[in-house]
């Protein structure tokens, strides 16, 4: 009996491998790369924002996008964050996003910048397992940081993972596991840069959010090994 249940919960599982949300999505960006502005969109969604499909991922800007600063800082403003470009694609073996631009303190000292936004991923396969933040900062004081939150059915639900990179010290990566998977999932993602009384520039040129999905073929061939473990069960326990 106990292995007659164990088969059936397996085949619900790959069931639900195979199966795919119904989703509606903002239009695709008309070029790959887009600047960050045309990707998260205008203020009450005009201009709506766009779209990058990457495999059964589509990331989606949000227009939540905010800059600020003092002293000598670079983007100026909001506007100017179009200098910033976006790329959807698969870095490193993992679909993810790409953004890179002249983000820039200084040197005039005591000089800082502040730039916060947000976006989707929507997964059409696998459930999204984890999630990795990359940058390149240096000089002066940089870091990221970003919270990963639930989106299911449109809704921003439950903290799923908290990620930050930072320089100083040097810890350019972080390499997330979500508290658990999900379809849809929300980034609030805030950058910040500062000089400090000692002037100079800090920098960073370079910001990569990588997706984890797992693979259907490997989710079905780890379910069917483990159905014919049931089976080879059942029929030593017929002898």
């Amino acid at each position: 009996m106990r292995g007659k249940a164990v088969l059936w919960i397996l085949v619900g599982m790959l069931a639900a491998v195979v199966a795919s949300p119904v989703s509606v999505f903002a239009a695709a960006c008309a070029t790959n790369p887009t600047d960050l502005v045309t990707f998260l969109g205008g203020p009450g969604g005009v201009p709506a924002p766009c779209s990058f499909s990457v495999g059964s991922l589509t990331f989606t800007g949000a227009d939540t996008l905010a800059v600020s600063g003092s002293g000598q800082f670079t983007p100026a403003n909001a506007a100017g964050a179009s200098a910033l470009s976006v790329q959807g694609g698969v870095f490193s073996g993992l679909p993810g996003l790409h953004i890179t631009g002249p983000m820039i303190v200084g040197p005039a000292p005591n000089s800082s910048l502040d730039i916060s936004f947000a976006y989707t991923v929507i997964s059409s396969g696998t459930p999204i397992h984890d999630v990795h933040l990359f940058f390149n900062g240096a000089g002066g004081s940089t870091a990221v940081t970003e919270t990963v939150r639930d989106f299911t059915g449109g809704v921003v639900g439950a903290v799923l993972a908290n990620a930050f990179v930072s320089n100083p010290p040097p810890n350019f990566t972080s390499d997330l596991v979500l508290t658990h998977d999900t379809s849809a999932i929300i980034v609030f993602k805030d950058i910040v840069l500062a000089n400090g009384s000692q002037g100079g520039l800090a920098t960073i040129s370079i910001i990569d959010q990588l997706i984890t999905v797992p693979e259907p073929a490997t989710l079905l061939l780890l379910g069917s090994g483990l159905i014919g473990m049931a089976l080879g069960q059942r029929r030593f326990r017929r002898k």
